[in-house]
């Protein structure tokens, strides 16, 4: 309620496809580029980074930045993204976030608690602060969940098995697909 996306949690996860388009991407402030999701206010801080690491998707790997300002690097990928659709998912807890690639866990690692600031969006397919790091391609599926996802079902849903909304636990996700649907 009142804005914020992700205002101070303190448990989650975030899923999405995505396919980064051919040639170079948007870099942020943070020395990544192309993101897919960010949370930022101008001069407090950045959140919620979730981006590549070089602007060439062929050879960039995932990099999750949970929260500080601006956030440093909490996890980086083992796997370059490439041409084609993939799937991303991050968890993230008290105890800890896990990247994943395709259903794949790409790393984990303890980051600082999300801040807080109702009126600070999540941004998707940007970091949007000052007008940069703006991501090229396309996504679809972009869920969020009030709660960490297992391994299991965080592969179930990079092989298409299930869907954001056909598992249980769907009722505490927020879900827009490519159609234009926010549910």
């Amino acid at each position: 309620p009142g804005g914020g996306g992700l205002n101070g949690a303190s448990s989650g996860t975030i899923s999405l496809w995505a396919q980064w388009g051919a040639g170079t991407q948007d870099a942020d402030c943070c020395a990544s580029f192309g993101a897919v999701l960010a949370r930022q206010g101008n001069g407090e801080f950045s959140d919620t980074i979730l981006a590549l690491s070089t602007a060439n998707p062929l050879t960039a790997k995932l990099v999750w930045r949970q929260s500080g300002g601006p956030a440093p690097i909490l996890i980086t990928g083992t796997t370059p993204v490439g041409s084609g659709w993939r799937h991303v998912a991050v968890t993230f807890s008290t105890t800890g976030s896990t990247l994943y690639l395709d259903g794949v866990a790409q790393g984990s690692a303890r980051g600082e608690p999300f801040h807080h600031g109702a009126s600070v969006p999540l941004s998707i397919g940007a970091w949007a602060g000052d007008g940069g790091g703006f991501f090229k391609g396309k996504l679809d599926e972009v869920a969020l969940w009030d709660r960490p996802l297992s391994a299991a079902q965080i592969g179930e849903l990079a092989n298409s098995t299930k869907s954001p909304l056909n598992f249980a636990g769907a009722e505490s996700a927020v879900y827009f697909s490519g159609d234009g649907r926010l549910t």
